[in-house]
This record gives structure tokens, sequence and C-alpha cells, in this order.
């Protein structure tokens, strides 16, 4: 799997969230925002770009998700959640295939290949999900998972 560091800058997420688990139906989510925002709209927000983010992790698994879109001040953003996301040092992951099953696998070479090759672990802000244009389901679907990092206390 392809992984570059990259750090990147603070920004806006606007969008509907909930508490969650990764057995979470977060398709549920993304459907009631399309829901109370045309798709559209949303994509007007900023720079179109939409956004899986968790945050506020818990030890029992639990956290926070948003789904979402890039929210440059947009007048019309007022009616969804905001959430802040501050700069940070991300470790990028190019995932390729059909949506959860390549989240998961990113998630598990990171958390089990990358992270402990490199000295690196989570960074506790928030991650997020980078969705691109197109069928989620293809074999050939392409999106980022961007993980805030940092050096292992170990390494």
């Amino acid at each position: 799997m392809n992984v570059r560091l990259e750090r990147k800058d603070a920004f806006t997420v606007a969008g509907i969230s909930m508490e969650a688990t990764h057995a979470s139906n977060f398709g549920k989510l993304w459907d009631e925002l399309f829901g109370t925002v045309p798709y559209e709209h949303l994509q007007q927000f900023g720079s179109g770009q939409s956004f899986g983010v968790c945050y506020d992790m818990q030890e029992n698994g639990h956290f926070r998700y948003m789904a979402g879109f890039d929210a440059d001040n947009h007048p019309r953003a007022k009616e969804l959640e905001r959430l802040p996301v501050p700069e940070a040092e991300y470790a990028v992951l190019e995932l390729n295939g059909p949506v959860p099953q390549c989240i998961m696998d990113g998630w598990a070479y990171l958390r089990d290949t990358y992270f402990p090759e490199h000295g690196l672990r989570h960074a506790g802000t928030p991650d997020f999900e980078a969705y691109a244009e197109g069928d989620m389901s293809a074999p050939d679907y392409r999106m980022e998972l961007w993980v805030p990092v940092e050096k292992a206390a170990d390494s």
C-alpha cells in the first residue's frame, strides 16, 4: 500500500454527525446528509471535497463520525454542524477497492505494519476519509485515508 507523509493546514467540515462504532451504518448518515442538503449544494460549500471524519475517540471504541464537505465559510453551511480539523502531519494512505472494505484494510495496514515499522502512532486529533467521485462499490474505486501521526513514545 502506498503511504506518504503530508502536512495539511486546518480546515472546516460542515455536515451531520453521530456517535458510532466501527460496526455502525455510516451509509445511513450520508443518506441523511443528502436528504438535508442536496449534493449539488454541498459541493459548493468549498472545494467540493467530501469527508468522513472520525473524532472524539473513546476508550470503549465509540467515537463521533461526521459525514460532510469542505466548508470555506459558505453561508449555506451554517445549516449544518461545523467541525474544525486542526493542522497536522498525516500519514496519507491511497486506498483502492470497494468501500468499506478498502477502509478496513487500510486501517489494518497502518496499525499492524506501517506505524510499527516507522515508529509512529495516531496523534489523537481527527482522522478522515477523503472520498472521490465514482462508484464506491467498484473494485477500482480510489480514495484516501488521512491519519494524524506523531512519534510513538517507544521509538
